[in-house]
């Protein structure tokens, strides 16, 4: 009998009134208190803490060291480093291509040439880089204009 509508002249749910006449079990959304409340799994696959601490820590990496040049096959040798002592296995290159994009968005630029690596620079970086050889005097000879396009390609990439 339907906990909710426990009279007889009362008029019942649809579903507890099939159930009831087929005697079937009430649905759980009409169910008492008496029963245990049933916990949700979690959809997806477990967060791995090892692997996102090590990430962590490779993003910081990343940012302390921003005036450097740093390449992705950099950043997975740096979390596999975080990553020694644990049963963790550390990204591939193009998983940390895809965590880094994930977290920065277009904050960063990740070049993407084939057969060269893939070298990570913040934008802000890059922005200055590129301000600083663009104010850079006219009125330079074309071999200092040469070597400052040389340096500033060395500094970018």
């Amino acid at each position: 009998m339907c906990m909710i509508c426990p009279a007889a002249e009362a008029v019942y749910h649809q579903t507890c009134s099939v159930n009831f006449r087929t005697k079937r079990k009430l649905p759980k959304v009409f169910e008492g208190d008496e029963q245990p409340a049933v916990k949700k799994k979690k959809v997806g696959r477990p967060q791995d803490e090892e692997k996102r601490e090590a990430i962590f820590k490779v993003t910081k990496f990343l940012e302390e060291n921003d005036d450097e040049q740093i390449t992705v096959s950099d950043l997975v040798e740096k979390m596999e480093e975080c990553l020694s002592d644990t049963n963790s296995e550390t990204y591939g290159r193009q998983h940390m291509k895809t965590k880094l994009l994930e977290y920065y968005g277009d904050k960063i630029v990740i070049t993407d040439i084939n057969g060269k690596p893939n070298v990570v620079t913040f934008r802000t970086t890059a922005a200055a880089i590129l301000q600083e050889f663009y104010v850079q005097k006219d009125d330079v000879d074309i071999e200092e204009q040469k070597m400052n396009i040389v340096k500033t390609a060395a500094t970018i990439g």
